[in-house]
């Protein structure tokens, strides 16, 4: 199971190595377009700082199983996601003859109620979960292959019974 120390750390070093190499690429200059892209990121560092956050604490919110703020930081994560995709389709409109275009606030409201509805729907499952009870029986591979053994039966008589419908039916139209 993942800690929050592991979370923590994990995602740092993460943004730290990406800040790393974005220093490095800021370096070179091969043409207008890698200019423009590292430019991008450089321009958008406080939107990508933001995702880093509150993704790091979704993460940490969602390793208790029935933390009812999960769906709501997810949902303000989802956000904050749509902003970076629109952000990179305004770049590329800015590169294509072919215009991408979209209704920015329906699809904010529509990604957040649907984030935040799946977000307590895997909470509720998640208490369904707990309550069934635990298989007492232990699969072992024997059951396996009499399951398999018993497809295989039924398989073929059923394909046998079929057949023998088609012969009978075809014998009794040549009369």
């Amino acid at each position: 199971m993942r800690s929050i120390f592991r979370i923590t750390l994990g995602r740092t070093i993460g943004f730290i190595v990406f800040l790393i190499l974005l220093g490095i690429a800021n370096l070179f200059n091969f043409s207008p377009l890698y200019t423009d892209i590292v430019n991008f990121f450089i321009k958008n560092l406080l939107l990508l700082f933001i995702l880093f956050v509150l993704g790091m604490i979704n993460d940490i919110f969602w390793l208790f199983k029935y933390n009812i703020l999960a769906p709501i930081v997810s949902a303000l994560l989802s956000i904050f996601i749509v902003t970076f995709i629109y952000r990179i389709i305004t770049l590329i409109n800015a590169y294509i003859e072919f215009k991408i275009d979209f209704p920015i606030s329906l699809v904010y409201i529509a990604v957040f109620m649907i984030t935040l509805l799946g977000g307590y729907i895997v909470i509720v499952s998640r208490i369904i979960a707990v309550d069934r009870p635990k298989r007492t029986k232990k699969i072992e591979w024997d059951d396996v292959n009499n399951e398999f053994k018993l497809f295989f039966y039924n398989l073929g008589k059923e394909l046998n019974r079929k057949s023998s419908d088609k012969s009978k039916n075809t014998s009794k139209k040549r009369k």
